[in-house]
């Protein structure tokens, strides 16, 4: 193996170590994903004075933890192992924040890099630390380690101002690569957004619009046994077809809902267990008296609004159908609420019609109004972060579409096509029938 030491960059001065960090500084900018670039990184650690092995960890967000992240002339599993706490090193600690290198002699390793990495890596010799900071931001992005492979040897100033010089230059180049990787991963979470909306906003309803009419023809007098057996057959079609795309949304949304470890959910939302949460099974007694209290509850919301404001509402229940879950009829019942009481608030509206649509694989809620609202405008607002406090402006909407997510379903906004005015329409799905 040639011994790099004897390079002219130890020995032609700082001068010939900068024309060798430009053409690191390119080599860095080469990489196409953080991966890649932090792997540049531990390679052009080693090349700056001829060193033979790097290790790269990197600093959480805390700024507490670090982790191997990438090494040159080591084993890729045994970098993977790193798990530091900055509190366990305190001779590592004391470099952060800053920007100067910290040498180490063989007797000094044990007291910055804990025991059983020491053994791991067969750290023998003199060890170099670098902090990876950029003068251009307080922020760490985590450390370098830089040795000849367990030999002794006295690093020049001109070496240990190249590898902080180095280092400059990779601390920028990792925050460009966490940023573009940032970009890339809200562009994905947005195009997912992007096609689970068509898919709800289109497929859903046209499968809720064929189940309707789908309930109506076996509803027909005396229907022809060949003809009910074929409708039967698309109805059942249909309800696949719907949980299937169910699915396939929950898939799509997973990056706007995380599942938190230990707590499972299903395709079409979360579903709470035991007897006391679930809802009575389809075709049941306890399912009719269910639907009921629920009809109910909606009848009394309609004419206490009424009351309080002299508007007339056109209630409409249609179709049939499997219950969905007690959260997601919660929600259904709060947006006819908080539709009616934005027509209160904002709309200016004399005419309001509220409709329920029933399926065996979704439920709908609709709130129309004459009124003067402006879905594009109320879209932005319901679409600000879960920190924002203006509850005067959007905030019960945009809390309703977390509610409605949470279940599986979708709130959504458009202009009225019966009335012209403002339309807030919440779907969930039923249950699935054991």
């Amino acid at each position: 193996m040639v011994d790099r030491w004897r390079t002219s960059s130890a020995t032609d001065g700082y001068d010939g170590i900068r024309e060798r960090l430009v053409h690191i500084a390119h080599l860095l900018m080469g990489g196409v994903d953080l991966p890649e670039v932090l792997q540049n990184v531990a390679r052009a650690a080693c090349e700056v004075a001829g060193y033979d092995r790097c290790v790269v960890v990197t600093a959480d967000p805390d700024g507490i933890h670090l982790r191997g992240q990438a090494g040159h002339g080591v084993s890729v599993e045994d970098v993977g192992q790193i798990r530091l706490e900055l509190v366990d090193v305190p001779e590592l600690a004391g470099l952060l924040p800053g920007r100067e290198a910290l040498v180490l002699a063989a007797e000094d390793v044990a007291r910055a890099v804990p025991e059983e990495y020491v053994d791991l890596f067969e750290v023998k010799g003199t060890l170099i630390v670098i902090p990876l900071s950029s003068s251009a931001s307080s922020e760490v992005r985590g450390l370098v380690f830089v040795d000849r492979r367990g030999r002794r040897f006295t690093p020049s100033d001109e070496e240990l101002q190249a590898l902080v010089d180095f280092a400059d230059v990779a601390a920028l180049v990792l925050q460009n690569a966490v940023l573009a990787e940032d970009s890339r991963n809200l562009a994905a979470v947005l195009e997912r957004s992007r096609m689970a909306t068509e898919l709800h906003d289109g497929v859903t309803q046209m499968l809720f619009a064929v189940d309707l009419a789908l309930q109506e023809a076996l509803a027909v007098p005396r229907l022809p046994a060949a003809a009910r057996a074929h409708v039967l057959r698309a109805q059942q079609d249909v309800g696949v077809s719907n949980q299937q795309l169910r699915a396939a949304l929950f898939e799509l949304t997973q990056e706007h809902a995380p599942v938190r470890p230990g707590k499972g959910v299903e395709p079409g939302g979360p579903r709470t267990a035991g007897p006391g949460n679930a809802s009575p099974r389809p075709g049941t007694v306890a399912a009719g008296a269910y639907t009921e209290r629920w009809l109910a509850d909606l009848r009394v919301t309609v004419e206490e609004f009424f009351r309080r404001t002299g508007i007339g509402v056109d209630l409409q229940v249609r179709g049939e159908g499997r219950l969905p879950s007690p959260e997601a009829l919660k929600a259904l019942l709060r947006t006819v609420r908080e539709g009616l009481a934005n027509v209160h608030k904002h709309a200016q509206a004399t005419e309001v019609m509220v409709v329920v649509r029933r399926s065996d694989h979704w439920w709908m809620a609709e709130v129309h109004d004459d009124g003067v609202g402006d879905p594009t405008a109320l879209r932005r607002t319901m679409n600000l972060p879960d920190s924002w406090p203006q509850p005067d402006k959007g905030y019960g909407l945009h809390s309703l579409k977390g509610q409605a997510t949470r279940v599986g379903g979708r709130l959504w906004l458009s202009e009225s096509t019966r009335l012209r005015g403002l339309q807030v329409t919440t779907s969930v799905p039923t249950e699935v029938e054991a």
